[in-house]
Parts: structure tokens; C-alpha cells; sequence
């Protein structure tokens, strides 16, 4: 048997996956040929390295972090446009706006107050009274 024939067949023949005649010429061979007893061994190391790592145990909430993980990309691509708009250039404009109504409204309601005869002046009338003249005592030692 040639050496290139027994090398195509040193898989197989590792997985026992020949016929006991193909097998049995082959063992001949790598026992008999130096080379292929080498290449043999070699492909045996390999295997017994690959038998020999480690099994890694799939992580059970891999699967609901990776739907999770696209649904929130989904989301984020679903959002409407004006949100961001909304955060960025609206809601400085508006608080601005509302700053400027209140101190516009403020000018207004000082220029009311300051105009005579305002309806604000009319009606707030104040009365005092002195009642130190109708008490005896305190307006005795008042005197004094």
C-alpha cells in the first residue's frame, strides 16, 4: 500500500470508519512505514487535544438577552423623529416662550397698577380707627 493512499485514509481509519480489510493493511502499513507511523501519531495527539477541551455549557439566557437586545434596537429605530427634535430644539424654544409671556405679563400688570384712578386703586380703602380715645386708662397714661 502506498503512503498517499494511507494518508486520505488516516481519518477514517482513526474513526473506524474502513473495512476490516482496509483496516487491516493499513495498520500493517503504519507499523511497517515510518512517516506514516508519525503522521499516525500526530493525527492521535490532535484528536486526544480535541477530545480534551472543554465543553462549554450554553448560557440558558443567552437566547432572551439577544431578542431582548433587538428589541430595543427595534424600538429605538421606531422612534418617532420628533422625540429627539422634541428634546434638543423645542423644549428650549417653548421654556424661552413662557419666560417671555411671563415677563411681558409682569409689564402689563405694573403698568395697570401705576394708572390713576385704576380699578385697583378704587377699591382698596382703609380705614383706621383709633380706639385709644374711647378707653379711659390708656388714654390717661397716654397723656402723660
Amino acid at each position: 500500500m502506498k503512503c498517499k493512499t494511507v494518508h486520505t485514509n488516516l481519518i477514517p481509519y482513526f474513526n473506524n470508519e474502513l473495512q476490516f480489510a482496509q483496516k487491516k493493511e493499513i495498520k500493517k502499513h503504519i507499523e511497517n512505514c515510518e512517516a506514516c507511523n508519525y503522521k499516525y501519531s500526530q493525527l492521535e495527539i490532535t484528536f486526544n487535544l480535541i477530545e480534551k477541551k472543554e465543553i462549554l455549557e450554553p448560557d440558558p439566557f443567552l437566547y432572551i438577552r439577544i431578542n431582548r437586545h433587538l428589541a430595543n434596537l427595534q424600538n429605538e429605530k421606531n422612534q418617532p423623529v420628533y422625540n429627539t427634535f422634541y428634546i434638543r430644539a423645542l423644549q428650549p424654544a417653548l421654556f424661552s416662550l413662557v419666560l417671555l409671556v411671563s415677563i411681558w405679563g409682569s409689564l402689563k400688570l405694573s403698568s395697570i397698577s401705576s394708572v390713576k384712578g385704576s380699578l385697583l386703586e378704587t377699591q382698596t380703602t382703609e380705614f383706621y380707627f383709633n380706639d385709644l380715645g374711647h378707653e379711659k386708662m390708656e388714654a390717661l397714661l397716654l397723656k402723660d
